[in-house]
This record gives C-alpha cells, sequence and structure tokens, in this order.
C-alpha cells in the first residue's frame, strides 16, 4: 500500500483529497508536493434530512429504542474509539439514556462488547448491527444527540450525516472533524474518557445547547453538496487536461 501510495503521489497530475487534514497526513507519510493536492470534501447524501415523527416511531420499533436514545454510527475497529465510549457511558451513570451502536462488525476487536457485557449500565448499550442506509436518516432524527468518539478520520461523513438530520452532535476535536463539524458541535479530546463523558453529560443536560447545535448542524451541513463536489473535481480535471495538451 506504501509503495502504490507513492507511485500513484508522483506519477500524477494533481491528487484529489477528501480533507486538509488528509493532505497534511500526505506531505508528513509520504512527502507529497503540496502543489499536486487539491482538497474537495464530500457531503451528506440528499437523503439525510430531518425525518417526520412517523418514521422515527418505526424506527425505534424495529430496533427496540425507547423514545430517548442517544446513537452512534461506526465499525468496531480500534480507531473508532468504542471502548473508550463504553467507559464513557459507564460514567454518565445508571440515568444515562440508551446509546444505540450501529455499524458493521468486526470480530478481530471483541474489547468494546466484552466492555459493555461486563458493565453496571449493560441495560443502556444496545448494538444494532449493520443498519440499511434507508433505515439510517430516522435513526439520527430520533436521536437526543449523536456521537462519534473517532480517534481518526480522513473526512467523518457520519458527522455531515447526522447534522444534515438535525441531530446535536458531539465529535472528536481532531483528524478531519473540525474542518467537517467547525463549530456546531460539543468537541472532545478522544484520548480522554473523561472529557469524552463530559462532553456527552453537556449535551444531555442542555436542552438549549440541543437546539442551538440542531440549527446549526444543519446550517453547516448545507455548506456541502455533491454538487459543489462534482463541479470541483471536474475544474480540476480540465485544468490537468488542460496543462497535458
Amino acid at each position: 500500500f506504501k509503495w502504490a501510495m507513492r507511485l500513484a503521489l508522483r506519477a500524477s497530475n494533481a491528487c484529489s483529497v477528501i480533507s486538509r487534514s488528509t493532505a497534511e497526513d500526505l506531505v508528513q507519510y509520504f512527502s507529497a508536493p503540496r502543489a499536486k493536492l487539491h482538497v474537495i470534501p464530500l457531503a451528506a447524501d440528499p437523503r439525510f434530512a430531518p425525518a417526520p415523527s412517523e418514521a422515527i416511531t418505526l424506527a425505534r420499533a424495529r430496533y427496540d429504542l425507547p423514545r430517548e436514545y442517544c446513537f452512534s454510527l461506526q465499525s468496531n475497529k480500534p480507531h473508532k474509539n468504542l471502548v473508550r465510549l463504553v467507559e464513557a457511558w459507564e460514567r454518565l451513570g445508571k440515568n444515562a439514556p440508551v446509546l444505540a451502536i450501529a455499524g458493521p462488525w468486526d470480530s478481530r476487536y471483541p474489547e468494546a462488547r466484552e466492555k459493555a457485557a461486563n458493565s453496571p449500565i449493560v441495560d443502556r448499550i444496545r448494538w444494532l448491527g449493520s443498519v440499511p442506509e434507508d433505515e439510517l436518516p430516522a435513526l439520527y432524527a430520533g436521536a437526543k444527540c449523536f456521537v462519534f468518539p473517532s480517534l481518526y478520520e480522513g473526512f467523518g461523513l457520519p458527522v455531515l450525516e447526522a447534522m444534515a438530520c438535525g441531530t446535536p452532535v458531539v465529535c472528536s476535536a481532531t483528524s478531519s472533524m473540525p474542518e467537517v463539524a467547525g463549530d456546531a458541535c460539543v468537541a472532545f479530546d478522544p484520548t480522554s474518557t473523561q472529557d469524552l463523558a463530559d462532553a456527552i453529560a453537556r449535551a444531555l443536560d442542555d436542552s438549549d445547547l440541543r437546539q442551538r447545535l440542531s440549527a446549526m448542524g444543519l446550517d453547516r451541513a448545507a455548506r456541502f453538496s455533491w454538487d459543489e463536489t462534482a463541479r470541483r473535481h471536474a475544474d480540476l480535471y480540465h485544468e490537468v487536461i488542460d496543462q497535458a495538451s
């Protein structure tokens, strides 16, 4: 992979990257020329939007979720930081809402489920597994907040999807995520269990804050569009063609 990446960077006329954070990684780890790197961000699919109450009710019934729950979406690979998320939920105590965690499961990394199974708040954490794309908007929209504790993301698309659904977001302040979330979230240090727990508690305890985050998130998500992403890629392709001709 490292050799393929180096060869691609060396041979290409230009390289589109999905975040400034990714661009900096290519410079640091592969000595990529900055002049070749063009940051073109992703966007949420148009299906991600505030869901009607009927859709939220159906999603809660399908996944046996209470009226109040928090939502998290990612795999269980180590950089997704699920063990620390379970530990943070423990610190919130038995009065914390149910935490619904969705995403594909890799059997090589059982630590998060094992931690939850031996926790006093085992009944407050639900593992939903992989969820069909068309059911995600209602799960996002019905949540009291969306929590994304990842240690590293090239972009962090679930953060943008949650914002597009009007869901208050609590997410890591590292790698690309500040670029995506801006100030429309409660940010935390993902290496600190206490900082994560404090950020979640702040969002859960302050309804006015959640309303502001919801409105700010909708505005933030609207700044990203696939039409703009496509236009900027087309402009880059034309630029490369013109240079070569």
